[in-house]
């Protein structure tokens, strides 16, 4: 229950969100810990129906990066996340593909932060680094 890394929760992001954990053993801080992640989820959930694509290569060990976008191709809207397992820290590029407009906001869904991009920068690559048991996600729609 108090060890279950954030890590855990933002893996289930792909798909459908089930815990296989005895939640009813939870302190109410892990409760609290998982209705945040939940909250996100509910942002992206629409978008897991849309059109899939996987950034980087399939990973071959627990200490690869994986990372994966979603987009609905009418709104052009979507998400992409960044995560891995194990290993030591180590930068990686991740190139978004299906976008069509010009300009994006990126929004981070847990702390609201958002960044304008345009849709070349996206598909060029960005470099993220992440330290290990974490990820990263971003919620994007077109700028008006």
């Amino acid at each position: 229950g108090e060890d279950i890394p954030d890590y855990y929760f933002m893996s289930l992001f792909g798909g459908a969100f089930s815990i296989d954990d005895p939640v009813q053993n939870w302190s109410q801080t892990t409760r609290e810990r998982c209705e945040r992640h939940l909250a996100v989820y509910r942002q992206l959930r629409d978008y897991i129906c849309s059109d899939y694509y996987q950034l980087l290569p399939v990973p071959q060990s627990l200490a690869d990066h994986e990372a994966w976008e979603f987009i609905n191709p009418e709104t052009q809207s979507g998400f992409f996340q960044l995560f891995r397992s194990e290993g030591k820290n180590a930068r990686v590029k991740v190139c978004l593909k299906g976008l069509a407009a010009d300009n994006y906001v990126l929004t981070d869904p847990y702390t609201h932060i958002t960044v304008t991009s345009t849709a070349d920068e996206l598909k060029n690559g960005i470099v993220y680094e992440l330290e290990p048991f974490s990820s990263i996600v971003w919620l994007f729609t077109p700028k008006e």
